[in-house]
Parts: structure tokens; C-alpha cells; sequence
């Protein structure tokens, strides 16, 4: 997430309930919303497993 410039926090900052899970801030413009999901979604594409067919 790094490279892309997406900060994340770790959700157990917020306390044992948050466990397993981050945070995202979404209190930005509509545009840069977008531009932030646009980026998440480069990062996840690069982690995700390849579908292999039959």
C-alpha cells in the first residue's frame, strides 16, 4: 500500500475489537476518495492468486 501512497492503521489500534481488520480514512473529497480506491485496488490486483483454469 506503500507505493501507492494508501495509508492504512491497524485496526487493534483501536482496541481488542479490531483485531484481524484496518482502518481507512474516508473524510477526504469525492475525487480523492477515488483516487484512494483506484490505488487500494492496484495494490490488491498485485496481491491477489492467480485463477488457474482446467
Amino acid at each position: 500500500m506503500q507505493d501507492e501512497g494508501v495509508i492504512v492503521i491497524p485496526g487493534s489500534a483501536f482496541g481488542n475489537g479490531g483485531e484481524e481488520f484496518f482502518r481507512v480514512s474516508l473524510t477526504v473529497s469525492p475525487e480523492r476518495l477515488r483516487e484512494a480506491a483506484e490505488r487500494a485496488g492496484r495494490v490488491l490486483a498485485r496481491l491477489a492468486v492467480p485463477e488457474w483454469s482446467s
